[in-house]
């Protein structure tokens, strides 16, 4: 038996350093030895096991700190127990991960820590409340669209709405999109792909959840991709200030107070130019809608649309309609 044993020496020590050793937890070769005699009835004088190791720290990321009787650890995990705890942190909050799903990525990263640190890579954040009805369609549906994209391909798909009975319905009277994706992100608590759309001659953002079904990967090439498209230029701009509709330049008057949310929203290397110490113009690509149109009412005079007029026209009667109706 022991003869047998022997053949797997080299990938017990192996398994033993990664499962219990780190750079803080460094183990002595008469432990390691010990240990195989132990566990496995393997019997290996020091010259061997100096040369098992030796392999190990050459090709298997393990490390040797010497001295009068050399230790070793394992060193080659990939992540941090901080960066364990952020990835963490994003999966338990994920309102589109099923509980199920959150609880076995959760167990998989908690596999990826330290042994001595595993207790940092867990979290007591957890979403506020899930989707479960748009979670299960999830997977499904981000492997389809990153296939499309892998592939080249358009895909086809059915959106869905809300009526009135917050009952969801097909969009459109059930058309059907078809779609070049560029892209996919996550923003907050929803994923988005980004896309060239046919049926509206631009590119356009879908939420995941809103689609009815996993799309349909066709044989079709995608539309090209426009040169001067950015995602990320595109995602602050659409995404965030989600309306549907495809992003323009929008000129902006902002107040000092107002640019930290500028900022926030669109980000430092958004372009703006200083009018006085109080104001500045900026100049931002956003997706005008209702979204928009209430973050820059919500400033209350500190945020001031100067153009384009057609887009300053839409937000004075949208304000003006909501007068109205509190006048009524």
């Amino acid at each position: 038996m022991a003869d047998s044993q022997n053949r797997y020496r080299i990938l017990y020590l192996y398994l033993y350093l990664v499962q219990q050793s780190d750079i803080n937890h460094t183990i002595p070769t008469s432990a390691l030895g010990k240990y195989l005699k132990e566990n496995y009835d393997i019997t290996a004088n020091r010259l061997t096991l100096t040369r098992d190791l030796q392999v190990l720290c050459t090709f298997m990321n393990c490390k040797m700190i010497r001295s009068s009787q050399n230790r070793y650890y394992y060193d080659g995990r990939p992540f941090s127990s901080q960066e364990l705890k952020l990835l963490t942190e994003a999966v338990q909050t994920s309102r589109f991960i099923t509980e199920d799903e959150c609880t076995e990525l959760t167990e998989k990263l908690a596999k990826l820590a330290d042994p001595f640190e595993a207790v940092a890579s867990r979290t007591s954040l957890k979403a506020d409340f899930r989707y479960p009805d748009r979670a299960q369609l999830c997977a499904p549906v981000l492997t389809a669209l990153n296939k499309a994209i892998d592939a080249g391909k358009k895909v086809t798909f059915q959106y869905l709405t809300y009526d009135t009975d917050k009952r969801r319905v097909l969009k459109d009277d059930g058309a059907v999109y078809s779609l070049s994706p560029y892209a996919l992100t996550w923003d907050g608590d929803y994923y988005y792909v980004i896309g060239w759309c046919d049926h509206h001659k631009t590119i356009q953002t879908f939420r995941l959840d809103r689609m009815a079904g996993v799309p349909k990967v066709t044989g079709r090439r995608m539309h090209a991709k426009p040169k001067d498209f950015d995602v990320t230029q595109y995602h602050r701009g659409s995404i965030r200030m989600y309306s549907g509709r495809p992003a323009i330049e929008v000129n902006l008057v902002v107040s000092v107070n107002a640019m930290n949310s500028l900022i926030d929203h669109f980000g430092l290397d958004v372009e703006t130019k200083k009018i006085d110490e109080n104001s500045a113009e900026a100049k931002i690509l956003v997706s005008p809608g209702p979204t928009f149109y209430r973050w820059v009412f919500g400033f209350g005079g500190d945020v001031k649309i100067t153009g384009p007029k057609d887009v300053q026209d839409e937000y004075r009667q949208m304000a003006e309609k909501a007068l109205q109706s509190v006048m009524e």
